[in-house]
């Protein structure tokens, strides 16, 4: 399955320089939201049985960015993550989620791509 998720994708250093945690939840939020927004245009709804993986995954993201790529563990996977739980991954606990892997690279549109296989 592979989720491609519009907006220049938040970095780690982004969200811990907020001083706010309103400020932090904000971003956050903003791609809990957008992400929400992808999975229902793809047809994939919240709680829907037959659209979560029901074996262990690995998670690959890759982050696009116009022309300076972030550091790549400066990329955020965890937020968008956290947004599939419930719409495609039951949790993201070991049980879940095996592996993860992430890239930061030069392209537009700036996006997240994400694309989950089952192990």
């Amino acid at each position: 399955m592979v989720i491609v998720v519009p907006g220049r994708p938040p970095s780690w250093n982004s969200i811990y320089s907020q001083n706010s945690y309103w400020k932090r939840k904000s971003i956050v939020d903003g791609v809990h939201e957008n992400v929400h927004g992808v999975l229902l245009e793809m047809g994939i709804f919240p709680n829907k049985d037959k659209n979560l993986f029901k074996k262990k995954v690995k998670a690959h993201y890759v982050a696009y960015f116009k022309n300076r790529p972030q550091d790549t563990s400066n990329v955020c996977e965890k937020v968008y993550e956290d947004a599939l739980k419930g719409f495609v991954l039951i949790d993201d606990s070991p049980e879940y989620v095996g592996i993860i892997s992430k890239e930061s690279l030069i392209g537009l549109p700036e996006r997240m791509e994400i694309i989950i296989e089952e192990l």
